[in-house]
């Protein structure tokens, strides 16, 4: 399962690609990888050897299930179908897949797959680059050009209008169709593989100074990626993990030369940013570009107004009319039953999250890419449209599930911060 974890990873950006001509009608790509992923998972392996992950998730595990149970019965009282409800269920499938090929690569029962984990943002980073590569060459669009008139013109509507909606056109879906925001799924993805890598390589350091090296400028890539992306919630998710990993530092009272190397690389973007001009785009994005918030504000009130009439059955579709929020949704959805669902797995995962931050003292540190990973899809469930969790968050919650089952299996804290800093010695010594 090694190679299909790192492969799932490569494919999950790719977003605005459809497979035409399959028996079911034309499939999104990373869609039909977890489909794969899934079903290899349970050729290899028997439903038992999930037992350890649904031991820690359960409760979140029967709270999806019983959401997806109420919303396919809405869906057939307003005979609107279960597609939605029956995708939402393979979605939880592959959660529980992803968390157990985690926690069985953690316990050496799978030997690989935290391996080849290292390499997972690398893989999703590069794929994303070359099939972005291919789209802006297919489409027409010069990059360079379009970043030249942002830069100059200050406006970061140029750069999601001409860069990123024009690139996902052209692949299945039609320029009507193909939205500019589906780069927060795509870029979302990418973040997700950085922090799947970087615990991988506190589980298993690197024992090489090229390796190391490889595996960073996976992660500056990656990073530099998602700022230009521009979304929001992904910038916002991103930056938890610098965050973490300072209040981890400073509860410790032990700040290192990493440390110190980080503040300093940031200190130096920040400045080639205010340079370049780029900061400011940043800056009209989040404070200015205020046009998505009014649009999600007047969603969100109507969605508030609605509920009240359909308490018991939820609407037939809310396509067009996601407020953006899952809990919100949900409600509107499937009724008060699924809101009150909604409400669980919503306390549930921003529970965990909490816990995990008051706890990053005392926690080993690979702990800490394993609760920045959980920052994204607690961010997505307050601005998602559509009233689901989707697919990239559903793999991330699943990355975490698996570290949380290992950490459950009473793993000694001590043990990988000790190897890690042996590691770190020993690759000093090589330098000198």
């Amino acid at each position: 399962m090694k190679w299909a974890l790192l492969l799932l990873f490569a494919v999950l950006p790719l977003q605005w690609f459809l497979v035409p001509g399959l028996p079911l009608g034309p499939q999104r790509l990373h869609l039909l990888a977890l489909l794969l992923f899934a079903g290899v998972f349970f050729l290899r392996h028997r439903a038992r050897v999930c037992l350890p992950v649904l031991s820690v998730a359960l409760p979140f595990v029967a709270a999806n299930a019983a959401l997806v149970a109420v919303w396919a019965a809405s869906g057939i009282y307003h005979g609107s179908g279960v597609r939605g409800p029956f995708q939402e269920a393979i979605q939880l499938v592959v959660f529980v897949a992803v968390g157990t090929v985690v926690f069985r690569g953690a316990r050496g029962l799978d030997p690989g797959v935290i391996e080849l984990a290292r390499w997972a943002a690398l893989a999703a980073a590069a794929s994303l680059l070359l099939a972005l590569s291919v789209s802006m060459v297919s489409n027409g669009i010069n990059p360079a050009a379009t970043f030249a008139r942002t830069l100059a013109q200050g406006d970061p509507a140029i750069l999601q209008r001409e860069l990123f909606r024009s690139a996902f056109g052209g692949f299945g879906f039609d320029a009507d169709t193909v939205q500019g925001n589906v780069r927060h799924e795509v870029f979302g993805a990418v973040l997700s593989a950085m922090c799947l890598s970087a615990v991988a390589v506190r589980l298993r350091p690197f024992a090489s100074s090229p390796a190391l090296w490889v595996y960073r400028g996976s992660l500056t890539l990656g990073a530099v990626l998602i700022v230009v992306s521009l979304s929001r919630s992904v910038l916002l998710a991103a930056a938890m993990w610098p965050l973490l990993a300072m209040l981890r530092a400073l509860l410790q009272l032990r700040i290192s030369g990493r440390h110190v190397a980080a503040v300093f690389v940031g200190a130096v973007a920040a400045v080639v940013g205010v340079v370049s001009g780029f900061a400011a785009v940043l800056w009209v994005r989040f404070t200015e570009d205020t046009v998505s918030y009014e649009g999600r504000d007047a969603l969100l009130e109507q969605a508030l107004r609605d509920i009240p009439d359909h308490l018991l059955t939820g609407v037939e579709d809310v396509s067009g009319v996601s407020s953006h929020v899952f809990l919100v949704d949900s409600f509107l959805r499937a009724g008060v039953l699924g809101g009150l669902l909604a409400i669980l797995i919503t306390g549930l995962v921003v529970g965990l999250w909490v816990l995990l931050i008051v706890r990053l003292r005392v926690e080993p540190s690979w702990m800490v890419p394993v609760t920045a990973a959980l920052a994204l899809p607690v961010v997505r469930l307050f601005t998602s449209g559509g009233g689901v969790i989707p697919p990239v968050q559903w793999v991330g919650l699943g990355v975490v599930a698996g570290f949380m089952a290992y950490r459950a299996a009473g793993i000694d804290r001590r043990e990988h911060d000790t190897e890690e800093s042996a590691v770190d010695g020993r690759l000093a010594a090589k330098r000198k």
